[in-house]
């Protein structure tokens, strides 16, 4: 596996959606790879991170307010 690769697949794992088959292959670069390693802890701080936040949720006029700027655009 190479770096570009493990990087698509990191993302993946973090989410936890990365399946069995290509784990296995994840874990033996990252066993090799330092950049990939640092790459992996900053995504997985990154996502434990957003995921304390609460979410936001959007205010019932924003469909309004965006039809009215797209009418008048």
């Amino acid at each position: 596996m190479n770096c570009e690769l493990a990087q698509e697949d990191i993302v993946l794992a973090v989410y936890g959606e990365l399946p069995d088959d290509r784990t296995h292959r994840l874990e033996q670069h990252l066993a090799h790879c330092e950049a990939c390693r640092q790459e992996m802890d900053a995504i997985s701080a990154l996502h434990k991170a957003m995921s304390a936040a609460p979410p936001l949720e959007p205010s019932p006029s924003l469909v309004a307010r965006a039809r009215v700027h797209l009418d008048e655009a």
